[in-house]
């Protein structure tokens, strides 16, 4: 068995440039959102960004990281287990990416069950109901990401 992708994006040295990576990716994911919904994403992304002296997205990152980690490792493994030489890793959660967005998104919600922020409570609450297709688009750039430490 391969190692889990714990012991590869959470060792010191690694993580704390995967967090970075994550921000930039989350940044990005936000600034190409569009429409109506998206300015509600851009919204409660500047809010949350200003929260804690602009270090609450990169906290938050480092404190969901463990729990996004653990929930991408059994597709990590499956990819290793059975990976095709042709296929990469964005390739492969694509065709998963409904089970993939969904694992993601449990963590979130058993986080936002605990939560006592009411600013955050209240954001998250707003960007629940377009989660699912909004982590789906993100996938992509999440899976190269792991691709660029992991493989």
């Amino acid at each position: 068995m391969s190692k889990d992708l714990q012991e590869i994006l959470l060792v010191a040295g690694t993580r704390s440039r995967v967090i970075e990576d994550c921000v930039v990716v989350l940044e990005r994911e936000v600034d190409r959102k569009r429409g109506v919904s998206g300015m509600v994403i851009k919204t409660g992304f500047k809010v949350i960004k200003k929260l804690d002296r602009g270090r609450l997205l990169y906290n938050a990152v480092d404190m969901l990281l463990d729990d996004f980690t653990a929930s991408m490792n059994p597709f990590y493994q499956d990819f290793v287990e059975n990976q095709d030489k042709h296929t990469s890793f964005p390739a492969f959660v694509a065709r998963r990416e409904n089970e993939v967005a969904n694992a993601l998104l449990s963590v979130t919600d058993r986080r936002r069950q605990r939560a006592t922020n009411k600013v955050l409570i209240k954001t998250y609450d707003k960007l629940r109901g377009v989660a699912v297709a909004n982590v789906k688009e993100g996938l992509p750039e999440l899976s190269k990401l792991i691709e660029k430490y992991a493989l």
